[in-house]
């Protein structure tokens, strides 16, 4: 799936104060914006139950999960932000097998709990669907961590 931010990551740490200062290190080693790691995404992360999260790698210090595709997409409308969001969003949808956009708010609903799509995600996936779904992407290749 095309980011459109690709030089940074979005990612929930612990500890964080540790872990922003080791990014610091390896921003500056590698010539990156010191805000390559970006902790703000943080709060479209669903807390209601499980996500689907699965773990990608683990060294024996640091553990790096990945959200599942249906809890990308429930954040991803979250967000719902117009330009940045929209392609991903469609991508998802057409991974996911979705068909309609009531599909879109119960998954959004069963992560989110008491919270509905809001307007510009509903507007997102109308334009979307109206649109037709592009063809489903491929899987995003494992990428490696250690090397």
């Amino acid at each position: 799936m095309a980011a459109q931010n690709a030089n940074r990551l979005d990612a929930q740490i612990s500890p964080e104060a540790h872990c922003l200062d080791h990014a610091a290190g390896i921003a500056k080693d590698r010539g990156w914006a010191a805000d390559w790691l970006n902790t703000s995404a943080n709060v479209f992360i669903p807390i209601a139950r499980d996500a689907g999260w699965h773990l990608l790698s683990d060294d024996g210090v640091t553990r790096v999960w990945v959200a599942s595709a249906e809890c990308l997409l429930a954040m991803k409308l979250r967000a719902s932000r117009r330009g940045r969001d929209s392609d991903d969003i469609a991508n998802l949808l057409a991974y996911l097998g979705f068909t309609s956009i009531e599909q879109a708010e119960e998954l959004f609903e069963s992560l989110f709990p008491g919270e509905i799509v809001e307007a510009k995600g509903i507007r997102i996936l109308t334009d979307v669907f109206e649109a037709g779904l592009p063809d489903i992407p491929p899987r995003p290749a494992v990428p490696v961590l250690v090397g």
